[in-house]
């Protein structure tokens, strides 16, 4: 008879449960994927068997989508420190800061003190063009027939929008060189009785702050960008410009006419600092970038 020690015993013993312990495994793994082809199957045939409520789901969910996209844009509302804000803070492509001031009259001291009073007033030395600009093809214009190209599409695509409104808005000025912002300032002043001794000395500062609330001296004025335009109304221009349909169709509802195309008021009602007094005639481009919520 054989005998099986105590330690045999066990071992046969443990062997037995590690064989039924996997052989309960592989069937429970069993009827795990079993349930899982189960599950599955009858997740296609509910899916298929409701069509019509997937299909609805479905156009909702692209509808929402549509109405997303299609909400139109607004456009903001701006105060006229808020204007002057985002056009001196504006990134005028195509151009680079002037890095000397020009001369104004070629009398040092008349220029410096020129410049002492217009920059107290806010005025800042400009940009200019980088590379060629383009012809407007507007017709009366001479040597400031000149714009950046961005500029003049914003303009052309302003006035055709007009237009079909029964507005007929000229262009009376676009780029000025700093040349010609000389020639046109010492014309003024001179037109003025203001002379550059007289200046140097200090003997006519109330005329030269007169003069700077409706002039930029040279290297000053928004011109040189080639993204300013100043405009008329059937001959109309300056301040009275401010009296036409032609500036109403212009600033109402806070310039939103100007604001669909990138152009904003150069020198707004209710900016303080901004150099000369408000001109309801100039508008700066400044793209539609930063225009709409």
């Amino acid at each position: 008879m054989r005998v099986i020690e105590p330690r045999q015993f066990e071992s046969i013993k443990a062997e037995k449960k590690r064989h039924s312990t996997s052989k309960k495994g592989k069937r429970l793994i069993i009827i795990l994927i079993l349930l899982g082809v189960s599950c599955y199957g009858l997740s296609i045939r509910l899916d298929r068997s409701q069509p019509e409520k997937r299909q609805a789901q479905d156009e909702k969910a692209t509808e929402d989508s549509a109405t997303q996209s299609d909400e139109p844009k607004r456009l903001k509302t701006f105060s006229g420190e808020e204007f002057k804000k985002l056009y001196s803070s504006f990134a005028y492509p195509n151009t680079q800061m002037l890095t000397e001031k020009p001369a104004i009259t070629g009398n040092k001291q008349a220029d410096a003190r020129i410049r002492e009073i217009a920059e107290s007033r806010g005025y800042k030395l400009s940009s200019v063009p980088v590379a060629n600009i383009v012809k407007t093809g507007e017709p009366g214009l001479t040597d400031d027939d000149l714009i950046q190209p961005n500029a003049l599409i914003a303009w052309q695509e302003m006035k055709a929008a007009a237009i079909k409104e029964g507005i007929v808005l000229q262009m009376t000025s676009a780029y000025r060189s700093v040349d010609a912002q000389m020639a046109l300032f010492v014309r003024r002043m001179n037109n003025d009785g203001v002379y550059e001794e007289s200046v140097a000395a200090g003997f006519v500062d109330d005329r030269v702050i007169k003069l700077l609330t409706r002039a930029a001296p040279p290297g000053y004025s928004r011109h040189h960008t080639g993204y300013t335009v100043d405009l008329a109304c059937d001959g109309i221009g300056l301040d009275a410009f401010k009296t036409t349909s032609c500036y109403s169709w212009l600033s109402k509802n806070n310039y939103e006419n100007t604001k669909k195309f990138g152009w904003v008021p150069s020198y707004p009602d209710g900016a303080s600092l901004q150099g000369p007094e408000p001109e309801p005639w100039e508008f700066i481009w400044v793209s539609t970038y930063s225009l709409y919520e």
